[in-house]
């Protein structure tokens, strides 16, 4: 037997138990007699590290990923103050972008915090549970981004069809956001009972195998119904765009974005489910090396998806001359109106400005 092997209860070995109580094996939980070592540890009393095996490399993760997410942070802070510049414009797809950029600056601080401290939690600096949930609360703050995201594009198609049909209204977004609060509901609620059973029944392998198998498949569905999402509304957006009466130029720009923005996204969120499901069955987390390129891919998808959102939801100065613009217009419009309205003429309409509020939206 090597050092890094665990010998589980049950077996048929005839060597003495390894533990009597919990403390017997440092950091794992002492079942039927045999040491359970958490993740990231392994020995007869899980004394052994994976990050004191691969310490030159381990230290090298923890620099590099950390380095990369302050940078990220200092780029959303300045895209977060630029989006919120147009929140007083009163317009639901800019306040979106205003608090996915929150949302993304959350998940970069919390990232921050754990590779700052104990990423595998086998250094004992904090506690293994707080530790694994630095690691997953972190993956449902960044898929809360995703989720509004796709609400942004969800009010950008019923937005753009209320402008071809005075008639419609917008009841289906009003709809859409219930399902988005159950469904991130039952995310964070799956992230309590995760820490919670974590710090109350470590011991109880059978249960925490369960929860972690539900929350695995929850996660999974959750992924692939987002990812049909942004399928549908890409779809949606694509045709309705088409139709608007606008200047051809502008929309083939338009339509070239959001084509290239949907295939990316879909193949990101794709790639977010197929790396993490292969190693787990190849069993890479049970060695250190193994161990290392998981976590190393895992927050290599993290870095790509959170740079995915900053370009898709950059504020483009554009923004701010377009409204600066919409704002003059209605001022100037409101001053021929009243003089009209005084001379006892008809009010003159124009939806120049609402068509330019379409792309404003989605730009």
């Amino acid at each position: 037997m090597t050092d890094l092997e665990v010998i589980p209860s049950g077996s048929n070995s005839t060597r003495a138990f390894d533990c009597h109580v919990n403390e017997d094996c440092n950091s794992g939980a002492c079942v039927s007699g045999y040491c359970f070592c958490h993740q990231f540890t392994a020995g007869r009393h899980c004394e052994i590290g994976f990050h004191s095996v691969l310490w030159p490399n381990y230290q090298a993760f923890r620099f590099t990923f950390l380095c990369i997410v302050v940078l990220l942070l200092a780029v959303c802070s300045l895209s977060t103050y630029k989006s919120f510049q147009l929140w007083n414009h009163k317009k639901e797809a800019f306040k979106l972008k205003a608090v996915n950029h929150c949302i993304v600056g959350f998940f970069l601080i919390l990232r921050i915090i754990y590779f700052a401290a104990d990423p595998w939690g086998s250094q004992d600096i904090i506690p293994y549970a707080l530790s694994k949930f630095l690691y997953g609360f972190p993956i449902y703050v960044l898929f809360t981004a995703y989720e509004v995201l796709l609400l942004y594009w969800a009010g950008t198609y019923h937005n753009i069809v209320q402008k071809l049909d005075k008639s419609t209204n917008n009841q289906v977004v009003d709809k859409t956001k219930p399902v988005f609060v159950i469904a991130n509901s039952i995310w964070f609620a799956f992230e309590l009972v995760k820490i919670i059973f974590d710090l109350t029944h470590n011991h109880d392998r059978v249960l925490l195998t369960g929860i972690y198998t539900a929350y695995n498949i929850y996660v999974a569905v959750s992924t692939l119904a987002v990812l049909i999402g942004f399928i549908i509304y890409g779809n949606l957006l694509y045709k309705r765009v088409k139709l608007l009466p606008t200047d051809a130029e502008k929309k083939r720009i338009t339509l070239n974005r959001l084509l290239s923005i949907t295939i990316a996204v879909c193949i990101s969120i794709g790639a977010c489910l197929i790396p993490p499901i292969v190693f787990y069955h190849l069993k890479f987390y049970s060695s250190p090396r193994g161990a290392l390129t998981l976590t190393s891919v895992v927050a290599s998808i993290e870095v790509a998806l959170v740079i995915e959102l900053l370009l898709i939801m950059k504020p483009k100065g554009i923004l701010l001359n377009n409204m600066n613009e919409e704002k003059a217009s209605k001022l100037q419009k409101q001053s021929q109106q009243s003089t009209i309205s005084g001379m006892g003429g008809a009010t003159p309409t124009d939806d120049t400005t609402q068509r330019k509020g379409v792309f404003d939206c989605f730009s």
